[in-house]
C-alpha cells in the first residue's frame, strides 16, 4: 500500500460560493480565492453576480504558522459571521460598515482548522477583508499559503478511504 501526500501541500485559498441574494441561497458561482481581500466598491464581484444584494460563503481550512491565541479581524461592508472549528467567533450579521474583531481563539501551529466566513452586501460599497493577529504575528491579511479550499482538505480523506484493503475472511477480523 503506497500513500501519497495530497496534491496541495501548501495552501491555495478558500472555496468561495456566490449568491445573488443576501440569504446565502441558490449558489450562482463557486471558485477558489487566494484570500478574503476584497474591496469591490460599487462593482460586481464577478460576471453574473449583482453589484448589490449578494452574499458569499467562504469555506475551507486554515493552518496557523505559530501556536498561540489568535484574533480574527474583518473589515466589512455589510454583514459578516466567522466560524473557526465550528465555533462562532464573530457575529455582525447586520447592514453596517466597519472593522470588527473576533473573540480570541487558541490554535496550534501546523494543524488545519475548518473556517467558514459568511458575508452579505446590501447596497453601496462592498468590502470584505479578513485578517488575523496574535502575540507574535502583527495584524495582516491571512495569506494564501495558510488557506486550503474544501477539495484540498477532503482529498486526503478520499485518498485514505479509497486505498484497496485485502479482503478479510468472513469473521476473521474479530477473532
Amino acid at each position: 500500500m503506497n500513500l501519497h501526500p495530497p496534491d496541495e501541500v501548501r495552501g491555495v485559498g478558500l472555496t468561495a460560493e456566490y449568491f445573488n441574494n443576501m440569504e446565502l441561497k441558490d449558489i450562482v458561482m463557486t471558485r477558489t480565492e487566494p484570500a478574503i481581500n476584497h474591496s469591490w466598491a460599487a462593482e460586481s464581484p464577478a460576471s453574473g453576480i449583482h453589484a448589490d444584494q449578494f452574499s458569499v460563503r467562504w469555506r475551507g481550512y486554515i493552518e496557523p504558522p505559530v501556536e498561540e491565541t489568535y484574533t480574527f479581524h474583518i473589515h466589512s461592508d455589510d454583514g459578516v459571521r466567522i466560524w473557526v472549528n465550528n465555533q462562532l467567533i464573530l457575529d455582525k450579521w447586520a447592514d453596517q460598515a466597519g472593522e470588527f474583531d473576533s473573540i480570541p481563539i487558541y490554535l496550534y501551529a501546523g494543524q488545519r482548522y475548518e473556517i467558514r466566513v459568511e458575508y452579505f452586501e446590501n447596497v453601496g460599497h462592498a468590502t470584505a477583508i479578513l485578517q488575523w493577529s496574535s502575540p507574535q504575528l502583527a495584524k495582516e491579511v491571512i495569506k494564501q499559503t495558510q488557506l486550503y479550499p474544501i477539495k484540498a482538505a477532503t482529498g486526503l480523506l478520499q485518498m485514505i478511504t479509497s486505498v484497496d484493503m485485502p479482503m478479510m475472511n468472513k469473521g476473521s477480523f474479530f477473532r
